[in-house]
Order: C-alpha cells, then structure tokens, then sequence
C-alpha cells in the first residue's frame, strides 16, 4: 500500500515540478528539508519545516540539476525522499506524517538477538558448548541487559559440567529479569546441589 501511495506521489511531483513555489509542511514541524543530485550522495540542507521557497531556487544554489532528490529528515522519525524534476510551471504543495521509527529500530535490535540465539540453542543441541559461550559472549557485548542470554549461557555451562560458573550465570538472568522463573528455578536447584550459602 505504501508503494503504491509513493509511486504515485512520485508520479504526480515529478509532472507538476517547474514551480515557482514550493511548499513543505510535515508532521512533527521542524523536520530538516535536504537536497541532492541524482547519481550522488552529496546532501545539502536547505531549511526546516515548513519550507516555503521557488524550485528554481533550489536548483540554481543547492541541486545544479534539474532532476534532484528533496529529502525530509527528522530524528528517530522514517525519512521521506521525493524526486524532483524541472517540467512544469505548477506550484507544488507537500504534506507529510514522518512516523517514529523507535519501534522499527528495537525490532531490528530484537530479530538481532533471537537470530543470534536461535545460532546457540543450534550449538548447544549439537553438543558445541564451547563456541555456544563464545557466540552468547558476542551477542552480550550488545545486549548486556537481556535476562534469556545469561540464562542460556548458564545452560551452556552447565551442560558441559562447569556447575559453579553456571549458577553464577543464572544468578545474573534473575537480576536483570526477577520473573525469570527458569533462571530461578535453576539457580535455587544449582544451590542446594553445591551446598551454596544464599544471600
């Protein structure tokens, strides 16, 4: 649906460009108005929301090209870019809703994480305990506050007999997540077996 509507949106911006005006209004205000050359990556920023401005302006001080990239930017906000073209005296009006992208951001820093644990759980079933450590180390530098990485390194650890250092990892995945049922079961049963002393 998306497409669709930025097709066409292209479609109707590129056929009514040669303006003498151009005006930009996004939701949020204040979302950073950029231009670039097709064929480079070389941005200028020419204002903020809402622009008003000539399209010819454009293309003289910051495009010097008649087709041209307009970028709408705003920080932790999608981005919005729209090709330009110089054929047509119209003025042209643009209103657009840059959405949050926090959520898109954490769900790349989630599939991140489960890709790189869906790898250990691979590892630790093939027997591989060793590199299991190794690959949940890795992913811990990134995520050094997700409960399910501690615990899975303490599973690890434990099936391969290093019971004390276990435990000690499974005490860190009820830190960082005290409804980690399956870490405090494990925990509490590693204690009683070691003979360990809580706290």
């Amino acid at each position: 649906m998306k497409i669709i509507f930025q097709l066409s949106l292209f479609l109707m911006l590129t056929t009514s460009l040669y303006s003498k005006e151009i005006k930009i209004t996004t939701s949020p205000i204040g979302s950073e108005v950029w231009v670039r050359p097709i064929g480079t990556l070389n941005y200028q920023k020419i204002g903020e929301t809402p622009f008003n401005g000539k399209v010819r302006d454009i293309i003289d001080n910051f495009a010097k090209t008649d087709v041209f990239i307009l970028e709408l930017r705003k920080q932790d906000h999608q981005t919005h870019r729209f090709i330009m073209s110089d054929i047509s005296n119209a003025d042209i009006e643009i209103n657009a809703k840059l959405e949050l992208v926090d959520d898109y951001a954490l769900m790349l820093k989630v599939d991140e994480a489960s890709q790189g644990m869906f790898e250990v759980q691979r590892l630790i079933r093939s027997k591989n305990y060793d590199s299991a450590i190794s690959k949940l180390d890795e992913i811990l530098k990134k995520f050094p506050r997700l409960s399910i990485l501690y615990e899975l390194k303490g599973s690890a650890l434990y099936l391969n007999k290093k019971p004390l250092e276990a435990l000690e990892l499974y005490k860190e995945a009820f830190k960082f997540n005290p409804q980690n049922y399956d870490a405090f079961k494990m925990k509490e049963y590693l204690e009683k077996v070691l003979g360990v002393e809580k706290k």
